[in-house]
């Protein structure tokens, strides 16, 4: 995928740029700076998600590229099928506080669909927002050894007033037939 294969070479550094910057353009405008907290620690493995569709989507990605000759892709699928055959998982969180949030629900147009289900989009920008295409998204994928990513958010509803809390994960991998074809 192009857009990870922009942060491939500094996937931490590209990490917490981006982060940065899209907590940044964040602020609650409360007087207090935006905080960012980087913690990796390690998780068994069942506690993730759909860890074994997730082992499956790996290890039909790495039978179909093993067909071609791109050794890249190869090696990256060997890698992840690998990493997520562990019984513990590296899981690297990062939060941020004294920010709106990731404003939703998950639909075209609002900060939390544009990041999870659109390409190439950004929303919810001002004139001193820092990116504005869509790319930087990409970098948390390039930090994880199975392109996979999950994302909660905690944001005030504007027109109810009431906290939403929303969360999704999402995985980059190449097109693959699933196990039913």
């Amino acid at each position: 995928d192009a857009g990870i294969e922009t942060f491939r070479d500094a996937p931490y550094a590209s990490l917490a740029r981006e982060c940065g910057q899209n907590s940044g353009d964040a602020n609650d405008q409360s007087g207090s700076a935006v905080e960012l907290y980087f913690d990796l620690r390690e998780v068994d493995a069942n506690e993730i998600p759909g860890i074994d569709s997730l082992r499956s989507a790996i290890d039909q990605c790495h039978d179909k590229v093993t067909e071609g000759a791109n050794e890249k892709e190869i090696d990256f699928f060997a890698n992840a099928k690998s990493s997520i055959s562990r019984s513990k998982i590296s899981v690297l969180t990062v939060s941020d506080h004294h920010t709106r949030g990731l404003r939703g629900p998950c639909t075209p147009g609002t900060p939390f669909h544009s990041l999870i289900k659109a390409s190439g989009v950004s929303a919810d920008k001002e004139a001193h927002s820092g990116g504005s295409f869509g790319i930087g998204k990409n970098a948390v994928f390039a930090a994880s050894d199975f392109q996979t990513a999950f994302y909660s958010t905690k944001y005030v509803d504007e027109t109810t007033g009431q906290d939403v809390f929303l969360a999704q994960g999402k995985t980059i991998l190449v097109s693959h037939e699933d196990s039913n074809g």
